[in-house]
């Protein structure tokens, strides 16, 4: 994750470092390539080119702005079977940054999501980004920014039509309900969800759409002195 999602996902709004707008970085970037292909630049020219017109200044712009001693929050939760993911443009406004994104329920990293061993979660996606200046797909490029679906990155479930399906697409103002069978013999752990839409699926996740799936330990899965440890999440 880039510095400034890194710590809103552990210190929420009142911990962040200066970072420019991540969509123009984006079109920054593809800018930067067009114009090394165009001056025919190569190999270790090319790692150069990059580091001085891209990485160099935006590391001196950045600098280190961490609010020390902020009070810490974690995410929302949704210990519920039917939970419900809103993405939705988002305009992030603190005091070291600003800059416009993608984020589920309005906060950067969405609710954290709990579930146990032979649950059924029923996931409800509602992708409320404007269709228009959505663009067409292309191959291997950024397209298609406001297209999204999702993935639970981690869990061994199916990915059917329906459940954790990375090809389906779920257009904007559009919505999708998946139905995610945990196996009864599923492991407890740490996993997370996100956007996997080729073409967009960087740009939202890496803009903050993003949260926590637990899946609780079952009784005795963990050693005592483990399971009576204080959990801290984000």
């Amino acid at each position: 994750l880039s510095p400034i999602i890194e710590n809103d996902c552990f210190n929420k709004n009142e911990t962040e470092k200066a970072q420019i707008n991540f969509n123009t970085k984006i079109l920054q970037l593809h800018s930067l390539y067009t114009q090394m292909f165009s001056m025919k630049l190569s190999g270790l020219y090319s790692i150069v080119f990059l580091f001085m017109k891209f990485i160099l200044p935006t590391t001196y712009a950045a600098g280190d702005t961490t609010i020390t001693n902020a009070p810490f929050r974690e995410p929302d939760v949704c210990s519920s079977l039917n939970c419900f993911l809103e993405l939705k443009g988002y305009a992030y406004n603190g005091p070291n940054a600003k800059f416009n994104t993608r984020v589920y329920n309005q906060d950067i990293c969405g609710p954290t999501i709990r579930v146990k061993a032979g649950d059924t979660l029923r996931l409800t996606l509602q992708n409320s980004l404007l269709l228009n200046g959505n663009g067409n797909a292309r191959l291997n490029s950024y397209s298609q920014v406001n297209t999204t679906n999702l993935h639970t990155h981690g869990l061994h479930i199916s990915g059917a039509p329906g459940n954790d399906d990375v090809f389906h697409i779920i257009d904007p103002e559009d919505s999708y309900t998946h139905d995610l069978n945990i196996p009864n013999m599923h492991m407890g752990g740490t996993f997370w969800y996100h956007p996997h839409h080729h073409g967009s699926s960087a740009m939202q996740a890496g803009g903050g759409a993003v949260g926590l799936l637990i899946v609780e330990d079952a009784p005795d899965e963990v050693p005592p002195v483990i399971a009576a440890l204080e959990e801290v999440l984000m």
